[in-house]
């Protein structure tokens, strides 16, 4: 649930800079030179603080996760390293994207400072609806691969803490099994010094077994488990 919660928040950021960018370009081709390296400037340091506040929000996801998982009773150090390994995964694939919309930011202001010489108005404002188009189905992309890419995180992670569970679960009917003997041993163990003491001899253990029987026959009968 908490990665889902992440992807969401993401993909939103990211929608909301890709758009903001898109606008910050639109009024770079229309501005003079200086208006222009002005508008870039923001949009790339709209990236880097995108960044800044993404890996903020993968670091709080993580460290809630960790929480959880430390809280269960099945949580070890395999499964932490299995999720701080989903976490680093779903974050190398978030810098990535962001690193390669720097990049084309780049290209696309270049782009566009070198055809504002050459063509009018209309022209600019066609080429920048392609632009959003292009770059809100790439969000889109991103966003379907990141949600599909948290939920079989999430799958793996329930999966290892059901198998963890079968085995803690497997291990504690073992040892109650295990406990349980011993005391069906120190039970006739203690019948043996118990009848040492009150007959002066000791019994065979054929013998004491059914002065045991006997006994529990016998309380059976006046009632005395049923009081």
């Amino acid at each position: 649930m908490i990665y889902f919660i992440l992807s969401i928040i993401l993909s939103f950021i990211i929608t909301v800079l890709l758009i903001v960018v898109y606008l910050a370009i639109s009024r770079a081709q229309l501005a003079n030179d200086k208006k222009n390296k002005d508008a870039y400037s923001q949009a790339i340091q709209m990236i880097n603080d995108a960044r800044m506040a993404s890996m903020h929000i993968i670091k709080d996801a993580h460290l809630k996760a960790l929480r959880t998982l430390e809280n269960s009773s099945v949580f070890n150090k395999d499964l932490k390293r299995e999720v701080e390994t989903s976490i680093d995964h779903l974050t190398n694939k978030h810098l990535t994207s962001l690193d390669s919309l720097s990049r084309e930011l780049e290209e696309s202001y270049k782009k566009a400072v070198t055809e504002q010489k050459d063509k009018d108005i209309t022209t600019i404002e066609s080429a920048s609806e392609s632009m959003k188009s292009e770059i809100l189905r790439e969000v889109e992309e991103f966003k379907q691969t990141l949600q599909k890419e948290t939920f079989e995180s999430q799958e793996m992670v329930e999966q290892k803490v059901s198998e963890e569970y079968e085995k803690v679960k497997s291990q504690i009917e073992d040892y109650r099994n295990v406990e349980i003997k011993k005391i069906d041993e120190n039970m006739f163990s203690i019948v043996l010094i118990a009848s040492k003491k009150i007959f002066g001899r000791t019994l065979d253990l054929d013998t004491h077994e059914q002065i045991v029987i006997d006994s529990l026959e016998e309380a059976k009968k006046e009632g005395v488990f049923s009081k």
